[in-house]
């Protein structure tokens, strides 16, 4: 079955005139892990990681025989504004053994990337100088992503791991992606294998918002912040559709911020003059206005607003290398910074110095519809904002695209929009200001947002607005609650174009909350019918939509998307997605919609389809007391859809918790899917497929959640 449908590419029409379907998009599949240890737990619980496979995969590591070698890495290469990378120093010493010392030199730390330049590499295994561009990554053992180690891929998969930077201060940030990567079994490797990732970070804990672990991640693309000092040995594993598995590892190493931050490097401010919990050594300044701030700012500075009190209104600006930081220091709640206008710039239009900073631990409480915490106005690499709040504020963010081609044009041709930029575990409430306002208005390369709540722009216009992304992890979040006519979530591309096509998006874990909005409560197209808006490249998976008066969770209009394993709640809607183009751009082609699960009261249809051509739609369940037999499409380049009135789900009316759609024991859908398209995980991250009917060979099931007895 698989290799008739992957070998030909038919065109056809489904559901409308104009859609085409062709070859199954085997993103993931193979035999996948089923002791069902590693999966979603509620929010706010740690899993007991000791039981888990990934628990076992550690005590196995710290187990291998062999002593570790000793060796001492390359020096750091550096790189300058508008300049070429520099070259990393020579390393030597022997790695870890396996068994027995081993040999060969260990790598220096790589070079901090400024605009222009590329990172540079510590000492290669000879010992000889680091090129440039080319972070150093070694050979690694499998992770437990799957039921068994599989076979070595060999020279089947060669896999590329590239992080955007490899050393830095705690809290650092880093975007791991798999650019580059190859295998004979697919042309579209970050569509059609299967990645997971650990941060060698077990106590980074459990995101908030959906209970999922911090320390991993899944999909071709992931972002991690180390808060902890240390040397990490980052892993990623990809697997074929035929078993085929290969893994590869990078150390970061993160340092110490009381090291960085040592002395009057650290400044403390208190309006009151507490200083109680200010690191010994530190500068003191009893100040009021959150401007006092910006008088300190400086490469090397970690600034910190004493807990529980409340800064005046008051702007700063940052526009010099760092490290740096602005946090908190203390017991107690996060300090209150007021805001009129924008209480943070980052760099400038004339000379953009600004570069690796942090702002975390505080909430920024707007008093105007031109409140903002964070502006950015020109190139400004590896930016964190990490447990920032922000509550009545004019915007979140803003880092617009045209800004910096405006800048291009008009005499600054080195400005480029923000790089390895970062929101996670933050807090945005009741957006202000109406037209043009938004939480994020964001254009960047190698994007992130995780953990993070937005709720209620019914103030302003979209949660969050994505003009431009060139690589997006958006992960984990509790999105909702948009204005009519706007989005939760509006993801398009550059108006002019110049090569700037949105691409690489990883869309998944999220909680999509469709109170409000427009027709559609994520919309992954062009902003209007009349923009040559161009995206590709794009996952979309494991995502609760809720219900709401948005007519549809999702509308995609991009090339080369998948779309699985969400969990879709209609209430009584009768749509739960669409595909098709927008306008002028080129319409949607190589679409892959499996294993979703949708829910209605409503006669309601799975999918929606105009001009698409190569669109597979496999394994998917539409449930609900009303549909029929028409709610899933049928024909060829489709398999395996199931319209059921009684799906055998937990709940016989599911709500908003996952849980509700679970199929339970005797439910059809149980071993019913085609296995062709099966991914490695399900919704709540259980590995798939499972033996459900008992039949001594596990096949995977219908719809987003894997029964497992």
């Amino acid at each position: 079955m698989r290799q008739s449908i992957l070998k030909s590419r038919l065109n056809f029409t489904l559901v409308v005139a104009g859609a085409s379907f062709g070859s199954l998009l085997v993103a993931c599949s193979g035999h996948i892990e089923d002791d069902g240890t590693d999966q979603l737990v509620p929010a706010g619980t740690a899993p007991d990681l000791s039981t888990t496979a990934w628990g076992r995969w550690r005590g196995w590591k710290g187990s291998r025989g062999g002593s570790s070698g000793t060796g001492t890495g390359g020096s750091s290469g550096t790189t300058s504004n508008g300049g070429s990378s520099g070259n990393g120093g020579s390393g030597s010493g022997t790695s870890a053994g396996n068994g027995g010392s081993g040999s060969g030199g260990v790598a220096g730390t790589g070079g901090s990337t400024s605009t222009g330049g590329s990172t540079s590499v510590g000492g290669s295994s000879s010992g000889s100088s680091g090129s440039a561009g080319t972070p150093q990554t070694v050979p690694a053992d499998t992770l437990p992503c799957f039921a068994d180690n599989g076979k070595d891929a060999g020279g089947a998969i060669s896999l590329a791991l590239a992080p955007s930077r490899v050393e830095g201060v705690a809290p650092l940030l880093v975007f791991f992606d798999t650019d580059g990567t190859t295998a004979e079994s697919t042309d579209r490797p970050f569509e059609e294998l299967a990645y997971c990732w650990s941060f060698d970070d077990d106590n980074a804990g459990n995101f908030a918002t959906t209970g999922r672990p911090k320390n991993q991640a899944k999909g071709p693309m992931a972002s991690h912040v180390f808060e902890a000092p240390g040397t990490y040995s980052v892993t990623v594993s990809a697997r074929d559709k035929d078993g085929l598995v290969t893994s590869r590892a990078v150390e970061i190493s993160v340092k110490d911020p009381e090291s960085a931050f040592q002395g009057q490097s650290t400044v403390c401010f208190s309006p009151s003059g507490n200083f109680e919990g200010c690191p010994t050594g530190a500068k003191q300044v009893k100040q009021s206005s959150f401007s006092a701030l910006g008088q300190e700012v400086g490469t090397g500075k970690r600034l910190l607003m004493h807990r529980g009190e409340t800064f005046a209104s008051g702007s700063i600006n940052v526009n010099v290398p760092g490290p740096g930081m602005i946090g908190a220091y203390g017991k107690g709640n996060p300090p209150t910074v007021q805001a009129s206008g924008t209480a943070i710039s980052v760099s400038e239009e004339d000379e953009p110095n600004a570069s690796d900073w942090r702002f975390a631990d505080f909430n920024v409480v707007g008093t105007s519809d031109d409140s903002r915490i964070l502006q950015m106005d020109g190139t400004a690499p590896n930016i964190l904002t990490l447990r920032v709040g922000g509550d009545q504020i004019g915007q979140a963010v803003t880092a617009a695209d045209t800004v910096i081609e405006y800048y291009n044009q008009n005499g600054h041709p080195n400005q480029d929009n923000p790089d390895n930029f970062g929101f996670v575990d933050c807090n945005f409430q009741h957006l202000r200001g109406g037209g043009g306002h938004n939480f994020w208005y964001v254009g960047a390369h190698r994007f992130s947002i995780l953990g993070t709540v937005a709720s209620d722009s019914t103030g302003g216009e979209h949660v969050l607005r994505v003009p431009y992304a060139d690589h997006a992890v958006i992960s984990d979040n509790d999105l909702g609650n948009a204005p009519s006519p706007r989005h939760v979530v509006k993801l398009h591309a550059a108006q002019s174009r110049n090569g700037k096509d949105t691409n690489h998006i990883v869309f998944s874990d999220n909680i999509i909350r469709s109170t409000g909005g427009h027709e559609w409560s994520v919309s992954i197209q062009p902003q209007n019918d009349s923009s040559d808006e161009r995206i590709k490249h794009v996952i979309v998976e494991r995502n609760l939509f809720l219900p709401g008066t948005a007519s549809e969770p999702l509308l995609v209009s991009a090339q080369d998307v998948v779309v699985r394993g969400n969990v879709i709640n209609r209430a009584d809607g009768t749509l739960c997605m669409e595909v098709a183009p927008r306008g002028v751009e080129p319409p949607p082609a190589r679409v892959t919609i499996e294993n979703n699960t949708c829910y209605s009261t409503s006669n309601a249809k799975l999918l929606l389809v105009t001009d698409t051509t190569d669109l597979t739609v496999f394994n998917n369940l539409v449930a609900g007391p009303k549909v029929t037999s028409s709610s899933v499409p049928s024909g060829t380049g489709t398999a395996k859809n199931l319209a059921l009135t009684s799906a055998g789900l937990a709940a016989s009316s599911p709500g908003d918790d996952w849980r509700d759609y679970v199929p339970t024991a005797g439910s059809p859908v149980i071993d019913a899917g085609d296995d062709s398209a099966f991914c490695p995980w399900d919704f709540s991250g259980r590995g798939r497929p499972v033996d459900g009917d008992g039949s001594k060979g596990a096949q995977g099931d219908v719809g987003a959640l894997e029964y497992a007895p």
